[in-house]
């Protein structure tokens, strides 16, 4: 992203703190604010205090909303949960302070478990995640794709964090958030039809500054580039339940350039069907061309909102004049003469993708893996004659793992598993 500018800004007439102690307990010197599609975001708060012993748990995990007031009268409100409070000094007779506030995604870094989904699609899988975990303040209206049930999905030795945003990048589901005043939404979705001008920026003009004043919003720097990525992603699986079907899947890229077309091939795959299958080399594909064209820009421009759209003109380069999908921000405001009449100033770069391609997550978080064999309590029906062996038509059985605290410690505790013999070579 490019290293934003910094100006005196006429865009801001005000700005304003609101926490769990009243919307007069402190008053902002700078915020800081980073997001980008599929991660959570971070909000950095200096401010300062009339009270110089505040009680620190009185604002941890609650609401904190940074509200600006631009000359129009609009609102902007970046609102998150105060995950860290620290005293930084004083200012003659002030205290000064620093918090970070974050989405309630970033919660989920504080809990780990090993536990099984069965028979659940991806989407069933957060629900219940979100739900146990005491979080509604999510949309999926967004998530049109059709997902078909897992028949087996583990949660091993890992965040919840790390667990959702695995299964989300592995089908290629993301996510934004959406501000109101002192609420934050998750709005989860995998289709660009999602994406949604900023009200009233639906188009923002490229003005080159160059020491030239504007008295509108407007993008002053732009830089594009392009990188070489797979031609091709081809995907392969196999289904005990249909050993002859040969679960193959690819899909090719449109571009055309030298070595462009060289192939990533993955095996297994993590699919059963062969329209899962060709969803996933699908999913692939766009993983690695939507960064393949990037755009990277400053402006004064409050509209450009993580995970809106909009139209740049007037750029002396006709082709730029496009639909873009805005994928980052990072933005500063920094407060002077507080006890006076207070100046701004407004620091702003973002990074966006051309809008007509379809913007996929990253698979960065990590597979947990298993070193070795694991053991487990064969299990079966309650009432089973322990002394006849339950078993399918393969000879696969039910398990209760030891790890699985929620197991019900019947056929039900895990899917069938084959067996697996030294005797078997």
């Amino acid at each position: 992203m490019a290293t934003p500018q910094s100006s005196q800004s006429s865009f801001i007439k005000s700005v304003a703190v609101d926490c769990s102690l009243g919307s007069d307990a402190f008053k902002l010197r700078s915020f800081h604010y980073t997001e980008s599609l599929g991660q959570p975001f971070k909000g950095v708060l200096e401010l300062q205090s009339d009270s110089a012993d505040i009680d620190f748990a009185q604002l941890l995990g609650k609401p904190m909303t940074v509200s600006i007031t631009l000359p129009d009268g609009g609102q902007r409100y970046y609102s998150g949960l105060a995950r860290c409070i620290r005293q930084t000094g004083d200012a003659g007779n002030t205290a000064l302070y620093r918090a970070e506030i974050v989405p309630w995604i970033t919660c989920l870094e504080l809990g780990s478990d090993c536990r099984i989904f069965q028979n659940k699609s991806v989407i069933d899988i957060l629900h219940q995640i979100f739900e146990d975990l005491g979080f509604s303040d999510y949309d999926v209206s967004g998530v049109i794709g059709n997902y078909s049930p897992l028949e087996f999905c583990a949660q091993y030795n890992e965040t919840h964090s790390n667990f959702v945003h695995r299964l989300m990048q592995r089908f290629g589901i993301y996510y934004f958030h959406k501000h109101v005043a002192g609420r934050h939404t998750l709005a989860l979705c995998d289709s660009h039809t999602s994406h949604k001008s900023f009200p009233g920026y639906a188009t923002i003009p490229y003005k080159c500054a160059k020491g030239t004043a504007y008295n509108w919003e407007h993008i002053f720097l732009w830089s594009a580039s392009e990188q070489m990525r797979s031609g091709k992603y081809t995907l392969k699986d196999y289904a005990p339940s249909s050993p002859k079907a040969d679960l193959v899947a690819s899909h090719t890229s449109s571009h055309s350039y030298p070595h462009g077309d060289l192939e990533r091939f993955e095996y297994p795959g993590g699919y059963a069907k062969q329209d899962d299958g060709d969803s996933l080399a699908t999913v692939r594909i766009e993983q690695s061309e939507c960064r393949g064209k990037e755009f990277f820009g400053e402006a004064f421009c409050f509209g450009l909102s993580v995970g809106s759209t909009f139209s740049l003109e007037d750029h002396p380069r006709n082709d730029q004049n496009a639909s873009y999908l805005t994928e980052s921000v990072d933005f500063s405001i920094e407060v002077s003469k507080l006890e006076a009449a207070p100046a701004y100033s407004y620091r702003s770069g973002f990074k966006a993708i051309p809008a007509s391609l379809q913007f996929r997550p990253e698979r960065s978080a990590p597979t947990p893996r298993i070193a070795g064999v694991q053991t487990a309590v064969v299990v079966a029906p309650v009432g089973q004659d322990s002394s006849v062996p339950y078993t399918d038509a393969s000879a696969s059985a039910t398990v209760q793992f030891h790890w699985d605290r929620a197991g019900s410690k019947d056929e039900k505790s895990s899917c069938w598993l084959r067996c697996s013999q030294p005797s078997a070579g």
